[in-house]
C-alpha cells in the first residue's frame, strides 16, 4: 500500500490561498457554472426547437406531392375544365403535411374540391372523414364524389343498419360523409378504437363549421359542441380542418375552442367571401297576405301552352315553414300552363329521404325549375346555375341569409339575383336618420309607429344594419362590402398576406405568441369584386325595378285560373260598426273554445285516433301515393295528439270550424280542404257520442254513418280509381 506523504505547511507570513480546480469543459447535462463561487446566470428565453413547434408535421413530402404535381394530379384525375386556384393547392399540401386548419371561403369557392383531392392524394387506403350538418348535403357531396371516381359512403341514421356500408367505411371507402351525432355515436366509437381504421385517416373535415355556433346549443344539436372529443382519437397525427363561408370573429373563437385548436401546429386561411356574380337586393314585402305577388316577375311575362320549360328561370324560394312552402307552390302553379305546373315543387324536412334525393336530382337536371324550400335545401348543396334566390322574412342572422343567397350562381358564370323580402317596419324611415336632430329639436314624431320601432329593435344588429345599408351615416354602405367585413374574422394569430413561405408577417397575434406550436393565419385578397353597375340595391337602386311587386290585376293570375277547383269564398264582410271593431259576418264565439270540458272515455279517443290515421292514409292515396312524403306528413302525429287533447273542449263547441282547428292544434301545413275534412270528421265523431254531450247538442247517428263524407275501408285500387275520377269530373 502506498504511503501518503504529508504536505508542507505554508510560510507563516503568506496568506492562505485555496487551491483552484483545473478548468474543465462543462457537461451538457449540467447547468451549474464552472466556478462554483459565482452566481448562475439567468437563462436566455428561447423559442421551442423546430422539432417541438412542428410536432406531428411532415416537414418534407415526396416529389409527387409538390405544389405543381398536386395541381396536375387533381386536374387530370377529376378531368377539370378549369385550373384550381393557388390557395386550394397550398391548403391541400398543408393538410397532407398534417397541419390543423380553418378555411374561410365564400359559398361556391370550391371547398369540396379540397376534400376530394385529399381522398386521392392521401395514399393507398387513405380515408377522409367529412362531418356534414344535413342529410341532403351528405348525399349531394357523395354523389359528386362518386361521379369523379371516388369511393364515397354516407353513414347516417337511414343507412347505418347496412353492414356492407360499415365494412366499406372501415376498410375501403375513400370519403365517409356523416353527421356529428353519428361520428360521436357508440356504433362509430368501435371504429375509432380500431387502430387499423385510425391509420387510414388522412384528415377529419368539419364542413359548414359555423353550425357549431348556430346549432350547437343544448336544445337543438348539442353534438356540435362535443366535437372536441375527436381529439382523443386523432391525437397529434391526424389534422382537423373546419370549413365555413360565414365566420365572424365570435364564431371563429367558438370553433377554435370547441375543436381544440392550438395544441398542435396550425395553418389557417381566409380567402374572402365575396360573390361578384350575385346581385343583392333587399326590399319591403308589399303584399304580406299574398307574398307571391312580390316575386311573380321572376316568371315570363307571356305564358301559354307553347312556353318551354327552360323559359322558367331556375329559382330557390326560401320560407320559414313547410306550410308557407306549399302555399307558394299552389299559388305559382295556378299561374302556369298545365305542362309546366310540375316545374314547381316544395322541398322541406318533412319529405322522405328518397323523395328529397329524387327531387333534388331533378332540380339539378332542370326538370324542376322552382323549389319552394326551407333551410333543408340550404348549406352546401351544389347546383351550378340557379338564377334567382329569394328569402322571405327577417333572417335570424346575416350568416343564414348569406348561406341562402350562396345557392345562386355557383358556377361563377351565371348572373344570379338574390332578394330579401322583409316587412316594411324592418326599414328605417328616412327622416329618422337624415333629420334626426331636427326632429328632436322640433318635437316632431318620426314617420312610423312605436310598435314598428320596437320590432325593428329586436332584429339582430348586423341584420338591421345590412337591411338599412342605404340609410347608414355618414355614408351608405355597400352590401357586398358589409358582408365581406362581417365574415373576415380577427384571429389573434400571426397573420400573413401571401402564400409564399418567405414573406414577412403583417401582424403578430397573442395566440401565436403564447403557444408552443407554430400557429399562423393567411388572409388573401383574391380581388373578386362585383362590377359597379351590378352590385347591390345600395349602390344601384335602379337594379331593383325589374323585380318589383306585380299588380293584383296581372294577367298571369287569371289566365289559367279556370282550370282549378277553387274553394268557396267567404261571404263579404259587413262594414265596421260604430260600436264594435269586429267586421266578420259570423260570431266570434265560433272560433273561441268553450270553457266547459266534457269527460271522454279512452276507448272513444282511441276510436277517433284510428279514424284520423285512416283519413291520412286515404288522403295519401287520393294524392297518388307520392314518394315525396308519407301519409303521416298530411296530419303529423304531434297534431293528432294536440287534437285528441282538445277533444273535451271540442265536444262542447256548437260548430267546429276549420279556423278553430288551425288556431288550436297548430297545423301549419294544412290547406283549407284538409281543415274542412278534419272538422267534418270530428263533428261526425262527436255527434254520434250522445252519452258524452249536452242534450241540446246531441245528434245521434247510425253507426254505419260514422264518417258520412268518406269511406275508409275500400281497397287501394278503388281509391286510386276514385282519385282519377275526381281529377276528370271534379269533386264527387
Amino acid at each position: 500500500m502506498a504511503s501518503v506523504l504529508p504536505q508542507s505547511p505554508p510560510p507563516p507570513s503568506s496568506p492562505v490561498t485555496p487551491s483552484l480546480p483545473c478548468p474543465q469543459t462543462p457537461s451538457k447535462r449540467s447547468s451549474r457554472p464552472v466556478n462554483g463561487s459565482l452566481a448562475p446566470e439567468t437563462p436566455r428565453k428561447r423559442k421551442n426547437p423546430p422539432s417541438q413547434r412542428l410536432l406531428g408535421i411532415k416537414t418534407t413530402l415526396p416529389p409527387h406531392l409538390s405544389l405543381s404535381s398536386i395541381r396536375d394530379t387533381i386536374t387530370t384525375s377529376f378531368k377539370l375544365t378549369y385550373t384550381p386556384d393557388d390557395w386550394q393547392i397550398h391548403l391541400i399540401r398543408r393538410i397532407l403535411q398534417r397541419y390543423d386548419s380553418i378555411l374561410c371561403a365564400g359559398t361556391g369557392y370550391g371547398k369540396s374540391l379540397i376534400f376530394e383531392s385529399l381522398a386521392i392524394l392521401g395514399g393507398k387506403g387513405g380515408l377522409v372523414l367529412v362531418i356534414c350538418p344535413l342529410k341532403a348535403l351528405e348525399h349531394d357531396q357523395a354523389s359528386q364524389a362518386r361521379e369523379k371516381g371516388i369511393n364515397a359512403v354516407v353513414l347516417n341514421e337511414d343507412t347505418s343498419r347496412s353492414a356492407e356500408l360499415w365494412a366499406s367505411a372501415r376498410t375501403q371507402a375513400s370519403i365517409v360523409y356523416m353527421s356529428p351525432e353519428m361520428v360521436l355515436s357508440e356504433s362509430f366509437q368501435k371504429l375509432w378504437k380500431d387502430s387499423r381504421f385510425r391509420k387510414r385517416l388522412t384528415a377529419v373535415i368539419i364542413d359548414e363549421a359555423h353550425c357549431i355556433a348556430d346549432w350547437g346549443d343544448d336544445d337543438f344539436r348539442p353534438a356540435y359542441r362535443k366535437l372536441d372529443i375527436l381529439r382523443n382519437y386523432t391525437g397529434q397525427e391526424i389534422p382537423i380542418v373546419a370549413c365555413t363561408a360565414t365566420c365572424p370573429t365570435s364564431t371563429f373563437t367558438l370553433v377554435w375552442d370547441t375543436l381544440g385548436y392550438g395544441n398542435r401546429p396550425f395553418w389557417g386561411l381566409d380567402v374572402g367571401v365575396d360573390r361578384p356574380n350575385l346581385l343583392y337586393i333587399a326590399r319591403p314585402l308589399e303584399n304580406p297576405k299574398q307574398p307571391m305577388l312580390d316575386i311573380l316577375n321572376i316568371l315570363p311575362t307571356h305564358l301559354n301552352d307553347e312556353t318551354l320549360q327552360a323559359a322558367i328561370a331556375k329559382s330557390l324560394l326560401y320560407f320559414d315553414s313547410e306550410a308557407a312552402c306549399r302555399t307558394a307552390v299552389q299559388f305559382l302553379r295556378k299561374c302556369l300552363p298545365k305542362h309546366l305546373r310540375d316545374c314547381v315543387q316544395a322541398f322541406s324536412s318533412d319529405l322522405s329521404e328518397e323523395g328529397k334525393a329524387v327531387l333534388w336530382k331533378l332540380f339539378i337536371l332542370g326538370v324542376y325549375r322552382i323549389l319552394c324550400a326551407t333551410d333543408a335545401a340550404g348549406m352546401g348543396c351544389n347546383i351550378s346555375n340557379v338564377q334567382h334566390v329569394i328569402s322571405f322574412g327577417c333572417p335570424k342572422s346575416l350568416g343564414s341569409l348569406i348561406q341562402r343567397w350562396g345557392r345562386g350562381g355557383r358556377d361563377r358564370a351565371t348572373q344570379a339575383v338574390c332578394q330579401l323580402l322583409v316587412p316594411r317596419w324592418a326599414f328605417r324611415p328616412a327622416s329618422s336618420l337624415i333629420q334626426q336632430r331636427l326632429a328632436q329639436q322640433t318635437g316632431k314624431s318620426l314617420n312610423e309607429t312605436k310598435a314598428d320601432t320596437l320590432k325593428r329593435a329586436k332584429l339582430d344588429a348586423t341584420v338591421e344594419r345590412f337591411i338599412n345599408g342605404s340609410a347608414l351615416t355618414p355614408s351608405p354602405q355597400c352590401a357586398h362590402k358589409m358582408a365581406c367585413a362581417t365574415f373576415s374574422p380577427t384571429t389573434s394569430l400571426d397573420t400573413y398576406t401571401s402564400l409564399e413561405s418567405n414573406t414577412r408577417r403583417v401582424t403578430a397575434g397573442s395566440r401565436s405568441r403564447n403557444s408552443a406550436f407554430e400557429l399562423t393565419w393567411t388572409a388573401l385578397d383574391l380581388k373578386r369584386q362585383p362590377p359597379p353597375e351590378r352590385c347591390c340595391w345600395v349602390c344601384n337602386p335602379q337594379q331593383s325595378q325589374p323585380y318589383a311587386s306585380a299588380s293584383k290585376n296581372d294577367p298571369r293570375l287569371f289566365m289559367f285560373a279556370a282550370e282549378f277547383k277553387q274553394p268557396l269564398a267567404l261571404p263579404p264582410s259587413r262594414p265596421n260598426s260604430a260600436a264594435s271593431s269586429i267586421n266578420s259576418n259570423y260570431s266570434e264565439a265560433s272560433t273561441t273554445a268553450s270553457t266547459r270540458n266534457v269527460k271522454i272515455s279512452k276507448a272513444d279517443l282511441a276510436h277517433l285516433e284510428e279514424a284520423l290515421i285512416l283519413w291520412c292514409k286515404e288522403q295519401h292515396i287520393k294524392r297518388g301515393s307520392p314518394m315525396f312524403f308519407s301519409a303521416s306528413t298530411i296530419l303529423p302525429p304531434m297534431q293528432i295528439r294536440h287534437l285528441l287533447d282538445l277533444c273535451p273542449r271540442l265536444v262542447s263547441e256548437p260548430v267546429i270550424r276549420p279556423e278553430f282547428l288551425r288556431k288550436h292544434i297548430k297545423w301549419e301545413s294544412a290547406n283549407e280542404h284538409d281543415l274542412t275534412g278534419i272538422a267534418a270528421l270530428v263533428t261526425t265523431w262527436r255527434d254520434r257520442k250522445e252519452d258524452v254531450l249536452p242534450s241540446k247538442l246531441a245528434k245521434p247517428l247510425p253507426r254505419n254513418l260514422f264518417l258520412p263524407h268518406v269511406n275508409l275501408r275500400f281497397h287501394v285500387s278503388q281509391a286510386r280509381r276514385l282519385a282519377r275520377l275526381e281529377h276528370k269530373f271534379g269533386s264527387l
